[in-house]
């Protein structure tokens, strides 16, 4: 057995809560993907190390569950670790800890790694050190429900366009992750938001790149709002909210 967790602590900014003082989803996703940054950088393969290699760290799937979100001017903490690494894939786990130490929320991510000049995807188990550090201590405490493939049929309830800005670019020059979960939540009443959204699901399928006209499609389906962003006919991504 052996812990190769790693855990970080945020403060909340007034400028990261809403209308309800509270930490809003999209900021609490860029907490969790910034953890997973730092804990793959400070194992030794960091974006900075696999730049250097021509490779990049690329998200496929997220979940996160929420029980609470934080207010502004508290400090949470998010511990993670490695579940698994396949030649494909590795599944990254988190735990989101209030200042009482109560867990507030969990997520679970798949990683891949992609060769930035040929966008294909490299094997994570030769290229990488990635192996050395799963954490095999189970984490009792971690119950969410894994992240799963995201299915839309029929004709949507409602259809939105969008034009892709540099806001929503990150430094691989493709939409931020967690920009796609912002898009959908901004098409929802606000009556609806401030009830509070308790679990996101998302696949990501196809990069959309600065200046894509996308359109968001929204359906309502057993009562979750699910989403798919296309690019003319290619889904980029797909995410299922439960309110």
């Amino acid at each position: 057995m052996n812990d190769y967790t790693y855990s970080k602590s945020f403060y909340i900014n007034p400028h990261e809560a809403d209308a309800t003082k509270h930490l809003t989803p999209t900021i609490l996703g860029n907490y969790i993907l910034n953890t997973a940054g730092m804990a793959a950088r400070e194992f030794g393969f960091g974006m900075d190390t696999m730049h250097n290699q021509g490779v990049a760290w690329v998200v496929s799937r997220m979940s996160i569950e929420i029980n609470e979100l934080p207010k502004e001017y508290t400090t949470i903490k998010i511990k993670t670790w490695i579940e698994d690494v396949n030649p494909i894939c590795s599944t990254r786990n988190y735990l989101v800890y209030d200042e009482s130490d109560k867990i507030i929320a969990q997520a679970t991510t798949l990683w891949s790694v992609i060769d930035t000049s040929t966008r294909k995807m490299v094997n994570l188990v030769t290229h990488s050190t990635i192996s050395k550090f799963i954490h095999t201590t189970e984490e009792t405490e971690f119950t969410i429900t894994r992240t799963k493939r995201i299915d839309v049929t029929g004709e949507p309830d409602n259809k939105y366009p969008y034009i892709v800005k540099y806001s929503d670019i990150d430094m691989n020059n493709h939409v931020n992750s967690m920009k796609y979960i912002q898009w959908v939540i901004d098409t929802l009443p606000i009556e609806k938001i401030k009830k509070g959204i308790k679990k996101i699901d998302i696949n990501y399928i196809k990069e959309a790149l600065y200046g894509d006209e996308l359109f968001i499609k929204h359906y309502n389906k057993e009562g979750k709002e699910i989403f798919e962003i296309q690019k003319e006919d290619n889904t980029c991504c797909k995410i299922t909210l439960e309110i």
